[in-house]
C-alpha cells in the first residue's frame, strides 16, 4: 500500500490514529497528539515515532 504525508493511519495491532509526516524508504514517520490527565483536567502532547510502512494500514472514517 501506498502512504503519503498527511495520511491518516494505524498499526495494523491497533493503536492511535496517526498522520503520516513523511515516508523515508520503507519508513514511515508518524506523529499523533497523547492525552495526559492532571486530576480534573487534561491537555495533550505531541508524540512522533518512525513505524515500518509494512506495520500501518489507512484508518477508517
Amino acid at each position: 500500500m501506498e502512504f503519503a504525508p498527511g495520511d491518516v493511519v494505524q498499526l495494523k495491532s491497533g493503536g492511535p490514529k496517526m498522520t503520516v509526516e513523511k515516508i523515508e524508504g520503507g519508513q514511515a514517520v508518524c506523529v499523533w497528539m497523547e492525552r495526559i490527565a492532571y486530576s480534573n483536567l487534561s491537555s495533550y502532547r505531541p508524540q512522533q515515532y518512525t513505524f515500518a510502512v509494512a506495520a500501518i494500514m489507512k484508518a477508517e472514517g
